[in-house]
């Protein structure tokens, strides 16, 4: 059980920062959006958009298509962060010589860093998988 709650907070910092990411950009890509793609707001500033999307539509408006972002970010960097910091301890564990890259770099946590990502990835791939499957099944074909 021990063993367990490092490696739980190690997923838990990953979907933090997801969730933070979100939490902070998700408001500024909408405002982004809406700059981009309505022609009326592309000479006006960002403030004065967001200012008017707050007014118009509140809080809801300026997180609005967020939740998938949300859910999948968090679970993206948790699998992230989770593998990474396992693949450390793994490493550290071992037996292996220490030793530096170019007397800078740990190669222990470059390799972690490399599981991380690719745990980050599989772990998208499948998620995109399942959300494309999911868009496939309920369009209408002509």
């Amino acid at each position: 059980m021990t063993d367990f709650i490092p490696f739980g907070i190690t997923f838990i910092a990953g979907a933090s920062y997801g969730f933070t990411t979100v939490l902070v950009g998700q408001p500024l890509d909408t405002i982004k959006t809406r700059m981009q793609g309505m022609p009326s707001t592309a000479k006006r500033s960002m403030m004065v958009v967001g200012k008017e999307l707050f007014y118009r539509e509140g809080v809801r408006g300026l997180y609005r298509g967020g939740l998938p972002l949300l859910l999948g970010g968090s679970l993206m960097r948790s699998a992230q962060f989770g593998v990474s910091g396992k693949a450390r301890d793994v490493l550290r564990s071992s037996n292996l010589p220490q030793h530096m890259i170019w007397g800078m770099f740990d190669y222990q946590v470059v390799l972690a860093g490399l599981a991380g990502g690719l745990g980050r990835s599989v772990n998208r791939e499948a998620t995109v998988f399942m959300v494309g499957s999911r868009t496939i099944g309920t369009k209408k074909h002509a």
